[in-house]
């Protein structure tokens, strides 16, 4: 009877009262040897491709580095126009330009200290990782070796993280992919090596605190700050909690949700002011939905199927007529127009948020002509996004999107194996990471997407495929 009972804890160590989300956090702060290791790999993956590229940390595709100089010189988060004139904006979120105005030097952001801001979110992102990675390994029913062999896991998806060649890349770029991916990795970390025994109220305001940053860096992680936060409030949920975890799951649940919600209000009060709407993301969703759902796109896809690249060059040269013209209507995009004809100008007084609803207009449009066709685009706008293959590009050689190709199907493979060892049991731990790559799936079925979109969920595919790798060359736990 006695070694019956044994046998029984051996498997399901958890007691019956134990809550759906909260993970042991025992012994999850890594020693100094890991550490070591860690910033090892960072220093010879992303320094190193940081070293080799710094002129494309000059490059400034997305504004990211005009708008740091203008708040950083003129304490505007605007742009400067064509006649010298300052105008606010809420065409980019604000927490990355916002960072980078500290590291202006002289007129201009300097890529040096965007090379080493860069390096150290990706510590950052490897060490929370790695934390995360070892609390999923000692929850997942190990029958020996667990501490051993938990450690080499959690290494292992860390390596990952700074190997993976997305996040090598958008480390060269001067754009969110690795701020994101490290407020992500943080707000795991939180979620599940949070201690049972931390006091209720300040754990909730460091989630907020958290999930605010991460919607100021990124709007699409507001969609799973809400699959987080609602998780706790499910019935069912509720109903397996012991009471007194229910009561601090209500009063963490309150902290994070005032956390948040203030710092979203206060992101539309300044909008507000400042561009006349008051816009809680950004004033570009209108565009990124028109990039995804227009004519032109809806037409690549019935010629050219799933895998081959959309050249955009027509979709541009037909949007700088948008004022002239109505981008609601099919012929807009089809016509061909003289290049002698220029295009309108905007109308006097337009806002950034006027401007874009004329991009949200002609999107809807285009969904409510052809909704068999948006469904279509929208499967291929997953595909965009999770594909292991990166798409024939300019400069992107063969065997480069080869390599690369063969090594997500991989990472991929071992992703399917993790899931199958750490969902067998008490699946409901994972929901931090779950909810991630479904708020991601989510917000890309719809919006424009391609594969550096899903940066943030790396360390998750990274904390799967290590535990699917071991299971490969361990043969079984």
């Amino acid at each position: 009877m006695n070694q019956s009972g044994n046998q029984l804890n051996d498997a399901n160590p958890r007691s019956a009262g134990e809550p759906i989300f909260e993970m042991d956090s025992v012994a999850t702060k890594p020693s100094l040897r890991i550490i070591t290791i860690l910033v090892l790999t960072a220093l010879l993956t992303r320094g190193t491709a940081s070293w080799l590229s710094l002129d494309s940390l000059k490059q400034d595709p997305d504004a990211y580095q005009a708008i740091a100089e203008t708040l950083h010189h003129d304490h505007v988060f605007g742009l400067e126009a064509d006649n010298g004139e300052i105008i606010p904006t809420s065409f980019r979120p604000p927490l990355y330009p916002s960072i980078l105005s500290c590291f202006v030097l002289g007129e201009h952001v300097s890529q040096y200290a965007i090379a080493i801001f860069h390096l150290l979110l990706g510590i950052i992102t490897a060490i929370c990782t790695y934390q995360c990675c070892s609390v999923v390994c000692r929850n997942s029913y190990l029958k020996s070796g667990l501490d051993k062999v938990s450690e080499q896991v959690a290494i292992t998806a860390g390596i990952l993280v700074l190997i993976d060649p997305i996040l090598i890349q958008q480390s060269t770029q001067t754009m969110t992919e690795t701020l994101a991916t490290a407020i992500a990795s943080l707000v795991l970390r939180h979620w599940m090596v949070r201690s049972t025994n931390s006091n209720a109220w300040a754990a909730g305001c460091y989630a907020g605190l958290l999930l605010a940053l991460a919607y100021l860096c990124r709007p699409t992680f507001l969609v799973w700050a809400v699959l987080l936060l609602a998780a706790d409030r499910i019935p069912r949920i509720q109903n397996q909690t012991p009471p007194e975890q229910r009561r601090m799951n209500r009063v963490r649940f309150l902290a994070a949700t005032l956390i948040l919600s203030s710092v979203v209000l206060t992101w539309m009060l300044r909008n507000q002011a400042a561009t006349g709407y008051p816009a809680w993301a950004t004033t570009h969703g209108g565009y990124t939905l028109l990039l995804g759902n227009n004519p032109l796109f809806y037409e690549h896809l019935e010629n050219n199927g799933m895998t081959k690249r959309w050249d955009a060059t027509a979709f541009a040269s037909a949007y700088r007529y948008r004022f002239g013209e109505n981008p609601r209507e099919e012929s807009f995009w089809l016509n061909t127009r003289p290049h002698d004809i220029e295009p309108a100008r905007p109308p006097e007084g337009m806002t950034e948020h006027e401007d874009d609803q004329i991009s949200y207009q002609a999107a809807v449009a285009t969904i409510q002509r052809s909704p068999a066709n948006f469904l279509k685009a929208s499967l291929n706008r997953v595909y965009r996004l999770w594909t292991p293959i990166p798409y024939a590009a300019e400069g992107r050689s063969n065997s480069k999107r080869a390599i690369i190709g063969l090594y997500y199907s991989l990472i991929y493979l071992c992703v399917a194996i993790g899931l199958i060892r750490y969902c067998r049991r008490r699946w409901m731990k994972l929901w931090p990471m779950i909810a991630l790559v479904i708020a991601l799936t989510g917000v890309h079925g719809f919006y424009w997407s391609n594969l550096r979109m899903r940066a943030p969920a790396i360390p998750v595919l990274a904390i799967f495929a290590a535990g699917g790798l071991n299971r490969i060359i361990k043969g079984s736990d």
